[in-house]
């Protein structure tokens, strides 16, 4: 009996560490996790939900990490991403940096999937998207969107654009960006604008002025 309550307690002490050991490798991975991006400017109440579905609030300064959605609802966003990018998350956006890797050079790992859930965004593409544009998406319900320039603005209307239809509107500013669903695919030059209802229907082009939203 002595012996089998010694194996007991020896047991329970090498679990303890091993539970000890485990927590600490996990809280230095998160640590030493590598941000994509920094809040540049932040108004109102915006908000970061990691992959874990913890979400944390944002002020200038916060580090964005890959992985992140970027929640607006009332206020406002401007993040400069590692590469050099810069992104302005417009109110009531839900925004997301799928998966994005920078090591500093190109070296074919460098990736920078986006996704817009709701709402809009105005980004200048950086290092990734000039010398590596197939790594540079933006993914939405309704199309896919890929760049041949630097500058694009992108709108999901859900019921909050006004007497507008609901859908995908999307202007490029600088150079060339395409937009790509399920049944059509278009290159959307400087100073165009297209739409798409949703991922089954044409993306027709339409007078867009290049503003903060593309609407």
């Amino acid at each position: 009996m002595k012996t089998n309550t010694k194996s007991g307690l020896h047991i329970t002490m090498i679990m303890n560490v091993i539970f000890l050991l485990a927590g600490l490798l996990m809280a230095h991975a998160v640590s030493a996790q590598t941000a994509a991006g920094k809040v540049v400017f932040a108004q109102g109440q915006p908000q970061a939900v990691n992959t874990q579905g913890v979400s944390r609030p944002l002020v200038r300064g916060n580090e964005i990490f890959s992985g992140d959605k970027l929640i607006t609802s009332t206020g406002r966003l401007q993040i400069s991403m590692v590469d050099g990018a810069f992104i302005s998350v417009q109110p009531n956006t839900e925004y997301q940096i799928e998966t994005y890797n920078y090591s500093g050079t190109p070296d074919g790992t460098e990736i920078a999937n986006y996704r817009l859930d709701k709402g809009g965004v105005r980004a200048i593409t950086g290092l990734i998207g000039r010398q590596n544009p197939e790594a540079y998406k933006v993914n939405t319900a309704v199309a896919t969107i890929g760049i041949r320039g630097t500058g694009h603005n992108t709108r999901i209307c859900q019921g909050d654009c006004g007497n507008r239809p609901d859908g995908l509107y999307h202007n490029t500013w600088e150079g060339t960006t395409y937009v790509v669903n399920d049944v059509d695919s278009q290159d959307v030059p400087a100073g165009n604008g297209v739409y798409a209802q949703d991922i089954e229907s044409e993306i027709v082009f339409m007078d867009q002025p290049s503003a903060v939203v593309a609407v």
